[in-house]
């Protein structure tokens, strides 16, 4: 099998910060890579119309502005298989009204079978549905009562970054990197002083970490033995879609052949529409950038009683590029006449 390292924020933000110094520090050659191999056109262009939002109200500050483009030699045939985005409404969520279940459900079936052989001969999930609570449980349990097998395991994060951690500082003793990984990890009591204290660049993190803390590390780092590689395995071809349902934090570092990003709503993405937060964006974004044949967004009009509003990110995208289901009673009754038409 092979490994996902799926890093903390604190790591996340450490890299982050050590990459933007080294690509504004006027000392390295900047290679950007613009074209994207996973996503259909439909998805770069809805991100191209996030991103652009964003900086239209000054968000997303400090983010290295870069290309990012459709590669059609390798996406052109699934580009023009799936020109939309699915933009879902379900007119009710409960457990008993299963909407958002039902219709990934729906969809799931409808996949066709060499799309199913691929992902499984890769490695990857047929399906992705990432939601956070209180859907995601809904979204599961419909799921499986229909049948499918749900992976919903989350790899462990600390001591993936611990190692990745240990393994710079074994080569290199004072790297920053090394140690602002090693830090997420452990998230010592001073983690906070340690990182504004170097902020700014001028100063490395070896030098303001206690000094009992630092040698301990440093002989732990010295000693550490990175884990034999373990062969991926192979991938017999197979005609039963693979479902992955996870949080956006757990989507990070993985894609499927579709993609289900579900509850959708003001008030839980983006938490608060006066003050929306750049991870909100960089949530939706890394929803959106899972998907190798087509996305479908999803929320509702009533949770359980509660009335609720669609998410603005998706007005951020332009409306040419998304496909409106409307999914109530009367499309459940339409999709069984069909069937019985049939």
């Amino acid at each position: 099998m092979t490994r996902r390292c799926i890093v903390s924020f604190e790591m996340r933000v450490g890299i982050i910060s050590h990459i933007r110094l080294l690509s504004n520090a006027g000392e390295y050659r900047v290679f950007k890579l613009p074209f994207c191999m996973r996503c259909p056109k439909v998805i770069v262009d809805a991100v191209n119309d996030v991103l652009t939002k964003a900086k239209e109200m000054d968000s997303l500050e400090g983010r290295i502005d870069k290309p990012y483009k459709h590669f059609p030699p390798a996406k052109g045939a699934d580009s023009a298989k799936y020109p939309k985005i699915a933009h879902v409404e379900t007119s009710v969520q409960r457990q008993d009204a299963n909407y958002m279940g039902r219709y990934i459900e729906q969809a799931i079936a409808q996949i066709p079978v060499d799309e199913i052989e691929t992902a499984a001969r890769d490695g990857y999930p047929t399906s992705l549905v990432i939601a956070a609570q209180p859907y995601r449980d809904q979204i599961v349990s419909h799921l499986e009562s229909a049948g499918y097998h749900v992976d919903t395991r989350s790899d462990s994060v600390n001591k993936l970054d611990r190692e990745v951690g240990l393994s710079i500082l074994k080569v290199d003793g004072v790297s920053n990197l090394g140690w602002r990984i090693l830090l997420g990890a452990d998230t010592p009591y001073f983690l906070k002083d340690a990182i504004v204290a170097t902020a700014d660049g001028k100063r490395r993190l070896v030098d303001v970490l206690p000094i009992e803390y630092r040698e301990r590390m440093l002989a732990e780092a010295d000693g550490y033995e990175p884990p034999e590689e373990i062969e991926a395995e192979t991938h017999a071809p197979s005609k039963v879609p693979t479902v992955k349902v996870t949080s956006f934090e757990g989507a990070k570092g993985l894609s499927a052949q579709h993609v289900y990003i579900s509850g959708l709503h003001n008030g839980e993405l983006p938490h608060d529409l006066a003050s929306i937060k750049d991870l909100e964006i960089c949530k939706f974004v890394v929803g959106l950038t899972r998907t190798r044949k087509k996305c479908a967004l999803i929320h509702t009009r009533n949770f359980a009683g509660k009335w609720k509003t669609p998410s603005s990110f998706i007005s951020w995208i332009h409306h040419a590029r998304l496909e409106f289901i409307k999914i109530d009673a009367q499309y459940w009754k339409q999709q069984t006449r069909e069937t019985s038409e049939d």
